[in-house]
C-alpha cells in the first residue's frame, strides 16, 4: 500500500529541510509527526498508538 502526502510551510521557524545537529530542520518535525501517527505499540496487536502531540518545540498546530 502507498501512500501520498502533500503539505506546505512557512519555513520561518526553521534550519533548512535537511538534518541539522543543533537545530530544527522541516526533516526532522516531518519524520517525528509521521513515526507519531503511524507506530503502533506492538507490531503483533496491529493497534495504532495514541499520542499527545506537542506543539511546544515545532510550533505544528493543532488540527
Amino acid at each position: 500500500m502507498r501512500y501520498f502526502i502533500e503539505f506546505s510551510y512557512n519555513g520561518k521557524n526553521y534550519h533548512g529541510w535537511q538534518n541539522q545537529p543543533n537545530a530544527i530542520s522541516v526533516q526532522q518535525v516531518v519524520g517525528k509527526c509521521t513515526y507519531y501517527a503511524f507506530a503502533r505499540k506492538n507490531r503483533n496487536c496491529r493497534c495504532w498508538s495514541h499520542r499527545q502531540w506537542s506543539t511546544r518545540q515545532t510550533n505544528v498546530r493543532s488540527f
